[in-house]
């Protein structure tokens, strides 16, 4: 085949990879960030990530086989639109927030003990009327002020203002009254206020609400994202063999768009959206609110819907090829030793690699305090790390194995769970060094790279699209559900770098375990397998 008529053929997936990850990777790191603006709390967030992907599991190896039977475009163009429209309604799932109901502004909490005059200068309070009351008459039972509390039973019975100040508070969605009732010194501050008898919590949404539409919206993502890229794989594959050259050609040119996709995302964000953190309406105080990320959302959406608009124009040469057979015949070739200790080492990567990246954004937002610019420069590195290990794995996988760069992979993104579990907290312009070093060792990228090679090895060639389906569901679904619910529960108990330095630890050990156990008696299995193949071709 000549030069010209390979690139052709190459220039399809490169443009669905191009297209894909250039609007994936625009929001995908947000996904859990934009969770928590909705007010669910990381506990909630990992429940549903562990929960969800017991439900989505068969999804990718069922959508895989209807690939295979079906054709690929179809699959390919429904699985964009889905995932195109769901990035947009993602952006109005409606909020829960809760904050403390009522404030009050004094010198020292000292005062209520040794003044016998009323030593509040403010009193604030948050309501759902449009219009704040003439006089205040209540009991505070106690007041939090920097995080301790003090009981001071005192009655405020207040009719004469210096003035009343009304407004609206976004942040939580309803109004506030302000009363301001004796002149101010200069050491003054807002402490929390707990009144006997009322409610001192200012709700605004409804809590169970908001999870359950997560819960909908998680599901429905996990059923329609991953039998996109499954496609696009097995098309990838298929053209591959075609043309004579290495599927690691096709796939790097077409990661490039994920170095692009988050340095834009984060541009934006960091443009276009406050930073810092968000407010209290009365007391000025820091809250526990995280901003919106919708932007990357809405990017998300646009650039899907225009990718399946270029996709269906599209001419594919190659299609599924369309044998007859029933579903049970057709998996035939699973329950053998290689590939079922393939997916069982997969089920167990992903496990590791879903208690990291569970943990691992909201971890370097909130926890290590990086801004937004650098977050998207991090996650471009990713990507260019990718690109790199991609030109890399095309050429070693040739020398090295297909599995032994899927061993491997794990080892070095066990050792960057290691390494991140000890880097610093920064401050907020400050050059994160370290998380950028150890994003050397991202290796998600290098380690699908293996992937694909051993399934064109152990599965059928049409088949490929169910063998992607199935690694994709044993390493992002499942794994990923049991990975997410089991670190949720441990992180409660002993935080998330004591999380991040066990996980470490375990992906080493379960990585070299396994490598020992692959040379000395899995892989030969392996030749087994490519002489029945061989057998099957000649009888038919």
């Amino acid at each position: 085949m000549l030069l010209k008529e390979k690139i052709k053929a190459m220039l399809v997936p490169i443009t669905i990879y191009w297209l894909m990850n250039l609007g994936f990777f625009m929001a995908w790191p947000y996904v859990s960030l934009q969770a928590r603006s909705y007010g669910l709390t990381m506990s909630e967030i990992l429940l549903v990530a562990g929960l969800v992907p017991f439900i989505t599991f068969p999804g990718a190896p069922i959508l895989g086989y209807a690939a295979d039977k079906l054709g690929y475009k179809f699959i390919l163009l429904l699985s964009m639109i889905m995932t195109g429209c769901l990035s947009f309604a993602y952006c109005y799932i409606p909020g829960y927030t809760e904050a403390p109901k009522y404030w009050v502004k004094i010198e020292s909490p000292d005062d209520f003990n040794i003044s016998s005059s009323n030593p509040i200068k403010q009193f604030g309070s948050y309501t759902t009327s449009d219009s704040c009351e003439e006089t205040i008459n209540v009991s505070i039972s106690s007041i939090v002020c920097n995080d301790v509390i003090y009981n001071i039973n005192f009655d405020l019975v207040v009719n004469q203002f210096n003035y009343i100040n009304s407004s609206f508070c976004e942040p939580y969605n309803c109004n506030y009254c302000l009363y301001d009732i004796s002149n101010q010194g200069e050491n003054v501050t807002f402490c929390e206020a707990k009144l006997e008898g009322v409610e001192n919590t200012q709700e605004s949404g409804n809590q169970k609400r908001v999870f359950w539409f997560y819960v909908a919206f998680r599901i429905v993502w996990e059923f329609s994202i991953n039998p996109a890229w499954n496609t696009a794989d097995a098309l990838a594959s298929r053209i591959a063999q075609k043309v004579k050259i290495d599927w690691a050609a096709i796939i790097f040119f077409g990661q490039i768009s994920s170095i692009i996709s988050p340095l834009l995302a984060g541009y934006l964000l960091d443009r276009f959206t406050s930073s810092g953190d968000i407010l209290d309406c009365i007391s000025g105080q820091p809250t526990d609110l995280v901003k919106s990320y919708s932007i990357a959302f809405y990017l998300m959406f646009g650039i899907y819907i225009g990718s399946a608009i270029i996709i269906f124009f599209l001419k594919f040469d190659i299609e599924a090829e369309k044998k007859s057979g029933s579903f049970f015949k057709d998996l035939s070739w699973l329950p053998k030793l290689a590939p079922m200790s393939f997916y069982l080492f997969l089920l167990i990567s992903g496990i590791i690699y879903s208690v990291y990246d569970g943990f691992y954004f909201v971890f370097i937002v909130e926890v290590l305090n990086i801004s937004d610019k650098w977050f998207g420069i991090l996650n471009a590195l990713n990507g260019l790390v990718g690109v790199v290990q991609i030109a890399l794995g095309g050429i070693l996988h040739k020398y090295v194995g297909s599995m032994n760069i899927v061993v491997c992979s794990l080892l070095f993104t066990s050792i960057r769970i290691l390494l991140v579990s000890q880097v610093r907290v920064y401050d907020p312009e400050e050059v994160p060094t370290e998380v950028l070093l150890c994003t050397l060792l991202e290796c998600l990228v290098f380690q699908w790279i293996g992937v694909i090679g051993y399934v064109k090895l152990v599965a059928p060639r049409e088949l490929t699209a169910t063998g992607m389906g199935l690694a994709s569901s044993c390493m992002f679904v499942l794994a990923r559900g049991i990975g997410s619910f089991t670190s949720g529960q441990i992180n409660e108990i002993i935080g998330m770098r004591n999380l991040f330095e066990y996980t470490g630890y375990t992906g080493i050990g379960c990585a070299v375990v396994f490598g020992l156990a692959y040379h000395a008696f899995i892989k030969r299995t392996e030749i087994k397998i490519e002489k029945e193949e061989k057998s099957s071709s000649s009888e038919e």
